[in-house]
């Protein structure tokens, strides 16, 4: 999702409880009240959505999640919003007077669980997607170092100039699909998607040729080095499988936001 779409999301949620607050005006003004504990709760809410907003969104920059502020805050709203729609005596909140009241109430409460659910979606996949990402950082550094190996084991057992700088190009591509990762993760563009795509399948067609090269594979050394890198790979592939699908659960959860909001 791109930058200004993710913006407009975030931008969406803080108008999902002006419902909340427009209900309890409607409230305060058939029942000719100026109650301030009332006032305040609806003004409460506008900002607590916009604290959990912000919560994901610099969750998204930063790649860490707070969740101890989101699940307060989340706590916080549904509170709220029960109060209101409830009443609660001891904070000097009444229940809505009219059954018309009551259902625009029970229509927010729908749609509140719904928000709800979508923002536990969103801090559950984001975990799990800054799991995979600190995985595949580990595991890069592991072909990288591998990659190194290949190089000097090709120059070693004298595999040829072209295979020499094919594994300069393993190397190569493995630093530059570290940097892609890492600016997908951080933007999270089709752009950067697609080039972490691209060059998985430059690596992987480096390895294929190095299997397929006879001095290589009539080396024993070369060829425990080869497997060990295979090995390597096809669990890094499957940790950037596993991030771009976590990725495409943030980004149901946002753009439902939006969409609903909408």
């Amino acid at each position: 999702m791109k930058i200004t779409l993710r913006i407009k999301a975030i931008g969406a949620i803080l108008s999902f409880l002006l419902l909340v607050i427009i209900i309890s005006t409607i409230y305060l003004v058939q029942n000719e009240t100026k109650d301030a504990e009332v006032v305040n709760i609806a003004g409460r809410e506008r900002m607590l959505t916009q604290h959990i907003s912000k919560n994901l969104f610099y969750a998204m920059v930063v790649r860490k999640l707070d969740e101890e502020s989101l699940g307060k805050a989340k706590a916080e709203l549904r509170n709220n919003f029960n109060d209101l729609y409830n009443g609660n005596e001891m904070r000097g909140i009444y229940a809505p007077p009219t059954s018309e009241i009551k259902n625009q109430l029970a229509q927010i409460d729908t749609l509140l669980g719904r928000f709800e659910e979508a923002v536990d979606t969103f801090g559950k996949g984001f975990v799990l997607s800054v799991d995979a990402f600190k995985k595949a950082s580990a595991l890069n550094v592991k072909l990288l170092d591998i990659s190194e190996k290949v190089t000097k084991t090709a120059v070693a057992i004298h595999a040829g100039e072209r295979v020499v700088d094919r594994a300069g190009l393993q190397r190569m591509l493995t630093q530059r699909i570290a940097h892609a990762l890492s600016e997908f993760f951080s933007l999270r563009t089709l752009e950067s998607y697609k080039s972490v795509n691209d060059l998985l399948r430059q690596y992987e067609e480096t390895l294929t040729a190095f299997e397929r090269n006879e001095i290589f594979m009539s080396n024993a050394k070369a060829q425990v080095l080869l497997q060990e890198n295979r090995a390597l790979y096809e669990a890094y592939a499957q940790i950037v499988a596993l991030l771009f699908d976590q990725h495409m659960i943030l980004n149901k959860q946002i753009e439902f936001i939006y969409e609903f909001n909408t």
